[in-house]
C-alpha cells in the first residue's frame, strides 16, 4: 500500500512539473511576442517621426551613441540625425516599412525589414526602396536604438 502510495504521489509531483514548464515556456513566448511587437511599433514610430520632423520622438528612441550607416554608405550620429531633421534639406512625404523580423537576445535585439520612401532632398524628389538592420539595446528598463545600417535595393 505504501509503495502505491508513492508512486500516485510520484505521478502526480511528475505532471505538476510537466505543466509548471509548459505555462513557463508559454509565459516566456508571450514575453517574447510583446517585446517583439514593442520593438515593431517602435520601428514605426521612428519611420513616422522621420516623417513628421519629429524631434522629440527621435531623442526618445535614438541613443545617445547611435552610429547609423546611411545607404550612400555615409556614417551619422543622433546629433547629425537630428540636425538634418531640423534643417528641412530632405523632407519625407512617406517612409514605410514592412517585413519585419525581431530577433532577442535578453537586453539587445536585432530587427530587420524593408522600407519605402518618397520625399524631397534640396528640392529635388526622390523615392527609395531599402532593407535594413537595426540594433536595440534596453538601458534603465527602456529600449533604443544604437545601430543602424541602410541598404538601397530594386524595387
Amino acid at each position: 500500500m505504501k509503495n502505491v502510495f508513492l508512486a500516485s504521489v510520484l505521478v502526480i509531483v511528475t505532471v505538476a512539473v510537466a505543466q509548471t514548464g509548459k505555462e513557463t515556456k508559454k509565459a516566456s513566448s508571450s514575453s517574447a511576442g510583446n517585446v517583439e511587437q514593442q520593438l515593431i511599433q517602435m520601428e514605426k514610430d521612428w519611420a513616422q517621426a522621420i516623417v513628421k520632423g519629429d524631434e522629440a520622438t527621435l531623442e526618445r528612441l535614438e541613443a545617445d551613441d547611435i552610429t547609423t550607416t546611411q545607404d550612400d554608405g555615409s556614417v551619422t550620429t543622433k546629433k547629425d540625425d537630428i540636425a538634418n531633421l531640423k534643417s528641412g534639406d530632405t523632407k519625407y512625404t512617406s517612409l514605410t516599412e514592412d517585413d519585419f523580423h525581431v530577433r532577442t537576445y535578453g537586453n539587445a535585439a536585432v530587427v530587420t525589414g524593408r522600407y519605402a520612401t518618397k520625399g524631397v532632398t534640396k528640392g529635388k524628389e526622390f523615392e527609395t526602396n531599402g532593407r535594413f538592420t537595426d540594433t536595440w539595446v534596453k538601458r534603465n528598463g527602456r529600449w533604443q536604438a544604437v545601430a543602424s545600417q541602410d541598404t538601397l535595393i530594386a524595387k
